[in-house]
């Protein structure tokens, strides 16, 4: 089956978070979550019949890539997952960041799209850092999306930062 498609944040404690998509076009009978490293109540995957669930015991510091698949109830999870979304819980609130790329061979280069989601409570500035062979480049942003322009080849590999200053 597709994936589900809306994934979002729709509410988070210190420690929790509650995630909320909306149904494939197909007929779906369960979702099958996984979340990396694993947390308190999902250990490797995890399994429901509605359309969130509430993840918790996150840790302060650690950030959790979450993914979410749907399945006609015949095991067969082979179709595409939503793309995943990075947590970080950071005592005050947490962000859930999704990027995107967009290589443009003819140019070698890539636009890097990233968004984000104040889970508990908005910051009133943050600081994206993209880290593309170890070397960081940072750009201020408001609420909620930046995107950088790199020259780069479509093998690149990079890692997004956000942070978050000010309540």
């Amino acid at each position: 089956p597709p994936p589900p498609t809306g994934v979002s944040f729709a509410s988070c404690t210190g420690d929790s978070v509650t995630l909320v998509w909306e149904e494939p076009t197909e007929n779906v009978t369960s979702y099958v979550l996984s979340a990396t490293p694993t947390v308190e109540n999902c250990n490797t995957t995890c399994n429901t019949a509605s359309r969130q669930y509430l993840f918790t015991g996150l840790l302060p510091g650690v950030d959790y890539s979450v993914t979410v698949r749907a399945d006609k109830c015949d095991g067969n999870l082979q179709g595409e997952t939503s793309l995943p979304l990075v947590i970080s819980v950071d005592g005050i609130g947490s962000i859930a960041v999704e990027v995107s790329r967009v290589y443009d061979a003819n140019n070698m280069l890539s636009r890097i799209d990233v968004m984000w989601n104040p889970l508990c409570q908005p910051f009133d500035s943050y600081t994206v850092t993209l880290t593309r062979d170890g070397i960081p480049m940072s750009i201020d942003a408001q609420c909620c999306s930046a995107n950088f322009t790199i020259s780069t080849d479509s093998v690149s590999s990079y890692s997004v930062q956000v942070s978050g200053a000010g309540v």
